[in-house]
Formats: C-alpha cells, structure tokens, sequence
C-alpha cells in the first residue's frame, strides 16, 4: 500500500504533467490558427491558471483574433 507520503508528491506531479500538456497544445492550436505567436503571449498561457487554459481551448474555434485570447488571460 502506498503512503500518503509519497501519494501527494505523485498527485502534484500528475496534476503539473496535466497542465503542461494543455498548455503546449494550446499553444500549439493557436500558432496554427493565428501563426507564430509573440513571446509575451506565449509568457501568459505559460502562467495560465487550469480553467484558463480549459477556457481558451474550448472557444479556440470561435476565436477570431489573438484579442479574443487575450480576454482569458488577466
């Protein structure tokens, strides 16, 4: 049986895993849709909070400029 010890450390890591994967697919759907991005907006979806990034990634196809992006990134 595993520890609680070592349960949380997995749990965090799974969880960061998680969010950088989001966050380099949403980079990546947005640099297909609007081309290479500038670093600065790189910079914020790489600081995004999880539902930010859920946010942007669900009305990626709804979006009709890189302003339209940058609602969700405060």
């Amino acid at each position: 049986m595993e520890s609680a010890l070592y349960k949380h450390p997995y749990e965090a890591g799974k969880i960061e895993g998680k969010i950088e994967g989001k966050t380099e697919l949403v980079i990546k759907q947005l640099s297909k849709k609007f081309g290479l991005l500038p670093p600065d907006i790189r910079h914020k979806i790489s600081k995004a909070e999880q539902y930010q990034l859920d946010l942007i990634a669900e009305g990626i196809f709804d979006f009709k400029s890189i302003d339209d992006v940058l609602r969700y990134l405060h």
